[in-house]
């Protein structure tokens, strides 16, 4: 125990705070488009218009990334957020599933042949983090995503 007491005051007992950091928001936005050969250039938002689009509050999220197809030819896209909280993370995956429902009903009358990029789009969750991809090939997007988690 004295051995124990000894090493923990010189710092060579293992730390709480060695667990994992989550990777950057914008690390696994770029992933998922780094993923993807995009038909369309897809464009970064500021963290303000993004968060007007999903539609959240200021006191849900730490750091929003969010990258989209600015012309809206294509529905892809590809969103990270760090929620303040695990309340908060909950209304994040709310907000972002919502979001994923309006555009499918968008799309499916303005660009129908666009709508199965949606219908296969998740939103992912690891702890506090979201991330939600609408790509050509969801597969490989989720991929690059849980390989950063």
């Amino acid at each position: 125990m004295v051995c124990a007491l000894c090493l923990t005051l010189a710092g060579c007992a293992p730390s709480q705070d060695s667990a994992k950091q989550p990777p950057a928001c914008a690390d696994l936005t770029q992933a998922a488009l780094k993923s993807q050969d995009f038909s369309e250039d897809i464009v970064e938002l500021s963290a303000d218009r993004a968060a007007r689009m999903l539609l959240l509050e200021e006191n849900q999220y730490s750091v929003l990334s969010m990258f989209i197809d600015a012309s809206h030819a294509t529905p892809e896209l590809a969103a990270a957020v760090t929620a303040r909280d695990q309340a908060a993370a909950d209304a994040v995956e709310q907000a972002m599933k919502d979001y994923l429902e309006s555009i499918l009903l968008q799309y499916r009358d303005y660009l129908p042949l666009e709508a199965p990029k949606i219908e296969a789009a998740q939103v992912l969750r690891q702890g506090r983090q979201l991330v939600m991809v609408v790509a050509p090939d969801q597969a490989r997007a989720q991929a690059a995503v849980k390989a950063l988690w």
